[in-house]
């Protein structure tokens, strides 16, 4: 579904992020870097997320840098 989103809208997925706030929205494309935020739902498995936007944000400028 994802994938055929970003056909459809022309979006290139090599210079996008995802952010989600659950685990399941962790998308594993090796193009596509995503970003969790804490928010109402529990994380079994995660170890890797964030508690606000501006950590997200810093850590996009930091992923860019890279």
């Amino acid at each position: 579904m994802f994938l055929k989103a970003a056909e459809r809208h022309n979006i290139d997925l090599f210079r996008s992020v995802m952010v989600g706030d659950k685990e399941s929205d962790v998308i594993r494309l090796p193009y596509l870097k995503c970003f969790i935020l804490k928010g109402n739902y529990e994380f079994k498995n995660l170890k890797d997320y964030y508690n606000n936007f501006d950590e997200i944000l810093e850590a996009i400028l930091e992923y860019e840098r890279t």
